[in-house]
C-alpha cells in the first residue's frame, strides 16, 4: 500500500508540472495581457508607458524565464526589495496569489462536501430501489429521474432556478456570504440551492451505476447461494450484494469529482458565491496569469487527491483487493 501510494504522489507531481505548462502556454496564447486589461477604459496612454509597465511587471522577459520565475517565487518566496513578485496577484498588487485562495478555497470546499452529501443521499437509495423494483413503474420514473439529470446542464438549472425562484418566490443570490464558522445558519442556507443543484447533477450518473452494478451483482453465484441458505432478504442485500456494488459507484464519484469542481466554477458565478470559480472568472478576464496558474494548480491536486483517496478506499470496501 506504501509503495502505491508512493507511486502515486511522484506521479501526481508530474501531473501538476504538465498542468502548470500548458496553463502557462494557453494564457500566453491569449491576446493583450494584465497591462491591457488594466488600462482598459482608462483613456489614451502612450506606448512607451506600456512598454514601462511591462518591464515593472517583467512582462518583457521570455516566457520561459517568466515561468521558472513564477515557480521560484511560488515556492522560495519573493527576492529581498524585489518590486514585483510573482507570488503575488499582478491584477491585485502587493496580495498573494494564496492569500486570495485561502479567502476562495472554503467557500467551494463547503459547496463541494454539501454537493457530494446529496449526490449520496440521492443516488445510493433510488440506485437500489430502482434495481430492487426492477421494470415497475417505480424503475421507470427514476430512471426518468436520473436521465434527466444527466441531460440537463448545472448553468441551465441554476439559470432557471434564480430565474423562476426570483419571479415566484422574490429570491436572489446572496451577497456577503459569511464563512460557516462565522454563521454556520446564513452560510449553510445560502449554499443550498447550489449544493442541491451540483448534488443531482453528480448523483444521475451514480444512481443508473449503482442500479446496473446492483442488478449485476445479484445475479451472481454467491447471492443465489446466500438466498438457497434461507437467508432473510435484507441481509442478502446489506450483507452480500451492496457492498460489491459500491466498489464501481466509488470510481464514477472520484472521477466526477473534476466535473463537480468544474460545475461548481460556473455555479459560483450563477449564485453569487465568492469562492475559486469566481477567483478563477476574475483572474482570467485580467489577464492574471500568477492567479490563473495557481488557482489551477489548486483544483488540479484536488482532483488528484481525491482520486487517490478513491483508490485507496478500495481496499477498506473489497478485502480481495491489495497493492504492492
Amino acid at each position: 500500500m506504501t509503495a502505491y501510494i508512493t507511486r502515486r504522489i511522484l506521479s501526481s507531481i508530474v501531473v501538476t508540472l504538465l498542468v502548470s505548462v500548458f496553463v502557462f502556454m494557453a494564457i500566453n496564447l491569449q491576446k493583450g495581457d494584465v497591462i491591457e486589461a488594466n488600462l482598459a477604459g482608462s483613456g489614451i496612454v502612450s506606448k512607451d508607458q506600456v512598454e514601462y509597465l511591462r518591464r515593472e511587471l517583467k512582462l518583457d522577459r521570455s516566457p520561459v524565464e517568466r515561468y521558472l520565475t513564477w515557480w521560484h517565487d511560488v515556492i522560495l518566496g519573493c527576492e529581498k526589495d524585489a518590486k514585483v513578485c510573482y507570488g503575488n496577484s499582478l491584477r491585485a498588487s502587493g496580495v498573494s496569489i494564496w492569500s486570495r485562495i485561502g479567502d476562495a478555497l472554503p467557500y467551494t470546499l463547503q459547496m463541494f462536501v454539501m454537493s457530494l452529501f446529496v449526490s449520496f443521499a440521492l443516488a445510493i437509495p433510488i440506485g437500489t430501489i430502482s434495481a430492487l423494483r426492477q421494470d415497475t413503474l417505480v424503475d421507470y420514473c427514476l430512471r426518468l429521474f436520473a436521465i434527466l439529470g444527466v441531460a440537463v446542464p448545472t448553468f441551465f438549472i441554476g439559470t432557471l432556478f434564480v430565474i423562476f425562484g426570483s419571479k415566484w418566490f422574490s429570491y436572489a443570490p446572496p451577497t456577503g456570504i459569511p464563512y460557516i464558522w462565522q454563521d454556520p445558519f446564513r452560510s449553510f442556507s445560502a449554499f443550498i440551492p447550489p449544493a442541491l443543484i451540483l448534488g443531482y447533477s453528480l448523483s444521475a450518473v451514480t444512481m443508473r451505476m449503482m442500479r446496473s452494478t446492483l442488478l449485476e451483482v445479484l445475479r451472481q453465484d454467491y447471492v443465489r447461494t446466500a438466498r438457497a441458505k434461507g437467508l432473510p432478504g435484507r441481509n442478502v442485500i446489506t450483507r452480500h450484494a451492496f457492498r460489491n456494488a459500491l466498489i464501481p459507484v466509488i470510481t464514477i464519484v472520484g472521477n466526477q469529482a473534476g466535473f463537480l469542481l468544474g460545475g461548481s466554477l460556473i455555479v459560483e458565478r450563477i449564485f453569487n458565491i465568492p469562492g475559486m470559480g469566481w477567483l478563477a472568472f476574475a483572474a482570467i478576464a485580467d489577464r492574471d496569469y500568477t492567479q490563473v496558474m495557481a488557482t489551477t494548480l489548486m483544483l488540479t491536486v484536488g482532483v488528484i487527491a481525491i482520486n487517490l483517496v478513491v483508490d485507496v478506499c478500495y481496499a477498506v470496501i473489497d478485502p480481495r483487493i491489495r497493492y504492492s
